[in-house]
């Protein structure tokens, strides 16, 4: 099995319990082989934003990616969008 449309607790529409431990842990219980994290991202350069994907830019979203960076779960490729 695959998800490749994982929402953290970075992105608005996501519970505020999603932290991203929470998934590596049921990940590396369903020995997931392929995972895609897919929180909302807004380019603070580009006008319009909306209330709602304002506070979604891309420094808040990047900081899953230093979160992840160091985590290897053997079998399992993760992908941060």
């Amino acid at each position: 099995m695959h998800d490749l449309h994982i929402h953290t607790n970075l992105s608005s529409c996501a519970r505020p319990d999603s932290e991203p431990a929470g998934y590596l842990a049921e990940i590396r219980r369903r020995s997931y082989p392929v995972i895609g994290f897919a929180d909302h991202l807004w380019d603070a350069d580009v006008p319009g934003a909306s209330d709602w994907y304002r506070p979604q830019d891309i420094p808040h979203v990047l900081s899953l990616r230093r979160e992840l960076a160091d985590v290897t779960i053997p079998g399992t490729r993760l992908l941060v969008g």
